[in-house]
């Protein structure tokens, strides 16, 4: 968790120093900045959402799974808008809102499983530790930004230069966050999830509640079977409910 929570928040920030001289590459406004830059926090009001209910239908590392995919090609994208300068603006818009995704779906995640299987009295504890990471990663996010500015090599056709690199490091993040939810988490089973045990024995005293209700209207409606006269009563139009609490 620490190192998913720190990894995330250098993602994050690592974009920081460069994204505006990255835009102007496309020879676009302020105004696309300030899309580029709300697009991202639209993401992650949305993966909160959309992972909050992938959490609740499956498992702890499969909703990791998912939403650290999304946070790759996100990051993949946002470097390739740099090969196509004609439309690769909305390449990298496109990545951002991804990369939006992957933030807010994995804050979603994490903060669930702590409040459904860490103990209580541990929470507090643990909230700060991942609140401390986090801090971190956004600090030194800009730093690692500084040093992809020294970056700037070719391969053939395959280039990565100051404004690329960060894409590249963030995917690189991610898949180290993929192999460390993959060989060091150990996951809760679902039967032991404190929210879902909690759904659970709301719906038993739900049905217990119905069955209650049930059972007084049974016994009115014998009560007032009762006050006739049972020569003359037709029985046969009752529910077997009430015909079997008037055989007791």
């Amino acid at each position: 968790f620490y190192l998913n929570v720190f990894l995330a928040c250098v993602s994050f920030s690592i974009v920081l120093p460069s994204l505006w001289p990255y835009l102007q590459r496309f020879g676009v406004d302020e105004n696309f900045l300030a899309l580029v830059l709300a697009i991202y926090s639209i993401g992650e009001f949305l993966g909160s959402i959309l992972w909050g209910y992938i959490y609740n239908a499956s498992t702890m590392k499969f909703s990791l799974y998912t939403c650290i995919g999304a946070g790759f090609i996100g990051s993949l994208l946002y470097s390739f808008g740099g090969y196509f300068l004609g439309w690769g603006k909305w390449l990298v818009f496109l990545g951002r809102f991804i990369q939006g995704l992957w933030t807010g779906g994995q804050q979603a995640i994490e903060q669930a499983y702590i409040t459904e299987c860490i103990d209580k009295d541990e929470n507090l504890s643990m909230i700060a530790d991942l609140g401390a990471s986090a801090v971190l990663g956004f600090v030194l996010g800009p730093v690692v930004g500084l040093i992809c500015g020294f970056i700037n090599f070719r391969v053939g056709s395959f280039y990565v230069d100051e404004y690329t690199s960060n894409g590249y490091f963030q995917a690189i993040f991610t898949i180290i966050m993929f192999l460390g939810t993959f060989f060091l988490f150990v996951e809760i089973p679902r039967e032991y999830r404190r929210g879902l045990q909690e759904d659970e024995d709301e719906e038993e005293d739900e049905n217990e509640a119905e069955d209650e209700n049930e059972d007084e209207e049974v016994i009115q409606k014998a009560k007032e079977v009762m006050q006739h006269d049972p020569s003359t009563y037709d029985f046969s139009s009752l529910d077997d409910r009430v015909k079997n609490y008037l055989s007791k």
